[in-house]
């Protein structure tokens, strides 16, 4: 199966799933009633498993957003409700409830009553497109410990809240319906700062049939990214009836540049062939080269710096050294006997600091 994301040029995201088709990606000129105009529907789509057999026909897909229904022709698909988180990069993970985001900082909204809920985002350096207006809750709606909500609350659905001052590595906040005994789905967009899709999740709200359920249905809607700052998140509703509190968020810090030696320390036995990697998380530096490298004392320098094989972290988050059967190189050292032996070994990075790190390994013979 594919679930497909459709965005038009008003940033208007819809999902859908189709049956699996050869092409991963597609463009379908689609008309719009209410102004008459054409638009070009871009398609792209990620693999959902887990779905029973869609049906395969000839639809006509209406899609309700701002009071206009755009009617797309001729689209082979198969729609059904997509309930499965969708995210685009590993990095991007959901976070399942607030106190999963430790040390960061949540607003709670009580200031709000009655006023624009960027009256109160203002104060911590972000801002809700377009704004929001405030509801209050009756006083037994209280979430729960994951998705706790408060008498104040921001209504309302489609809406991007951007930082005016420092990126996010995590941010979310608890969400609800605001009518009783109606479930609602919720989708939440995580952005860089190019306006680039980093991942999403979608999570439902069950309403249940009465308050307990209500307050137990309440889900916590967030995302957090190691690799990359969040510079907005958009959060859409399958019904604009819907409030959000707690907006809990942490800001982002530039990881520190790391190297790690894999295979690490621990045990290898004598039989066992091997790669040595060194992987250089980077900051956005490059590594201008190898000052030191050792095995138990003797000096290897000159192999660490002749036979690397280099390479680029997908994330691009740093670079990776490898050197092909790392076992040969300390056989011919006279170094693969049973003990412990250290690796020692140091990068200097391009604007001019270092990086090291050690491993030490227990070789052991085995009767095979």
């Amino acid at each position: 199966m594919i679930a497909y994301l459709i965005e038009n040029k008003k940033k208007q995201k819809v999902t859908l799933e189709c049956p699996k088709i050869p092409a991963v990606s597609m463009m379908s000129r689609c008309f719009t009633e209410k102004n008459a105009s054409l638009l070009q529907l871009r398609l792209r789509s990620a693999v959902i498993k887990g779905f029973g057999q869609a049906l395969r026909r000839l639809l006509q897909i209406k899609i309700r957003r701002d009071g206009a229904i755009t009617q797309c022709l001729y689209l082979y698909l198969a729609v059904m409700s997509l309930t499965l988180p969708l995210t685009a990069r590993a990095d991007v993970q959901e976070i399942p409830c607030i106190d999963d985001i430790t040390g960061g900082t949540t607003e709670d909204f009580e200031s709000l009553y009655g006023t624009p809920v960027n009256d109160v985002l203002v104060n911590h350096d972000m801002t809700a497109v377009p704004d929001k207006i405030s509801t209050t809750f009756v006083s037994w709606v209280v979430g729960n410990d994951c998705a706790p909500i408060s008498s104040q609350a921001g209504f309302g659905d489609d809406f991007r809240i951007e930082t005016t001052g420092e990126p996010w590595d995590a941010i979310g906040f608890s969400v609800v319906g605001t009518l009783l005994n109606e479930d609602r789905t919720f989708n939440l967009y995580a952005y860089d700062q190019d306006g680039e899709l980093l991942g999403s999740i979608q999570k439902v709200f069950d309403a249940g049939d009465g308050q307990d359920s209500y307050n137990e249905g309440a889900v916590f809607v967030g995302l957090s990214s190691t690799d990359t700052p969040i510079y907005s998140v958009r959060m859409t509703s399958d019904n604009p009836n819907v409030g959000w509190d707690n907006i809990t968020y942490r800001h982002w810090s530039e990881p520190a540049n790391t190297l790690t030696i894999s295979p690490a320390s621990g045990s290898l036995i004598i039989p066992q062939r091997f790669d040595l990697a060194l992987i250089a998380k980077t900051g956005g530096l490059s590594v201008a080269g190898i000052t030191s490298a050792d095995v138990d004392g003797v000096n290897a320098l000159w192999y660490f710096r002749s036979r690397a094989v280099p390479g680029l972290l997908a994330s691009g988050a740093g670079e990776t050294l490898r050197y092909k059967s790392f076992k040969g190189f300390l056989d011919r050292k006279g170094l693969l006997v049973p003990g412990q032996h250290t690796l020692n070994v140091a990068l200097r990075l391009s604007d001019g600091s270092t990086l090291s790190n050690s491993a030490t390994w227990n070789i052991e013979d085995v009767i095979e």
